[in-house]
């Protein structure tokens, strides 16, 4: 997109598809209602997006990001913390619990795979990285995702489930429980 006018166009369908996302969940997310909701033609909604997980997949990618990146400079464990506690929060809000949903359609909807894909090819390397270096001596991937699944499956459990929040001090005793004493 070289064009400033398509660019803003896209910004603009791009932000109300998220408010959709936020106030009503994946269902409200139509070419129809991004349309009236960003002034535009429903025409220039599927210029943009031909199909509607097209749109869930944009939104995905633009949110997903930053919750998996490390904070620099802390140590892995530190960096570890910081991701996870990221992660619960992004997960504590509408758009975050919309994504689960998203997510777990793909358990039986085909077209939704590709949202889940999104998320796997966002946020699980970066992690196993990280679950990696603070496992230290080049652990084997198995265990590597052993580790991560544990921690990912107790913040899942804590905020989507429990609707209980996730902050610093119970992803520290998380993490001493699951990797032992700090290293």
């Amino acid at each position: 997109m070289a064009n400033p006018q398509v660019e803003r166009t896209h910004t603009l369908m791009l932000d109300a598809a998220e408010r959709l996302l936020e106030s009503e969940g994946p269902d409200a997310v139509t070419h129809l209602r991004i349309a009236e909701a960003a002034g535009v033609s429903r025409a220039t909604v599927y210029r943009h997006w031909p199909e509607r997980l097209d749109i869930l997949a944009d939104l995905l990618a633009a949110g997903a990001k930053p919750h998996f990146v490390a904070p620099a400079g802390d140590s892995p464990r530190e960096q570890l913390a910081e991701v996870l506690v990221r992660f619960a929060q992004s997960m504590e809000d509408e758009q975050g619990r919309a994504l689960a949903l998203l997510v777990a359609r793909a358990e039986w909807d085909d077209r939704f795979e590709v949202v889940r894909e999104a998320v796997l090819a966002e946020g699980l390397p970066q992690l196993d990285v990280l679950v990696a270096e603070v496992m230290g001596g080049g652990p084997p991937p198995e265990d590597v995702a052993v580790v991560r699944d544990a921690l990912m499956g107790a913040t899942h459990l804590r905020v989507l489930l429990l609707r209980e929040p996730v902050d610093r001090d119970y992803v520290d005793r998380l993490l001493t429980k699951v990797l032992g004493q700090s290293t």
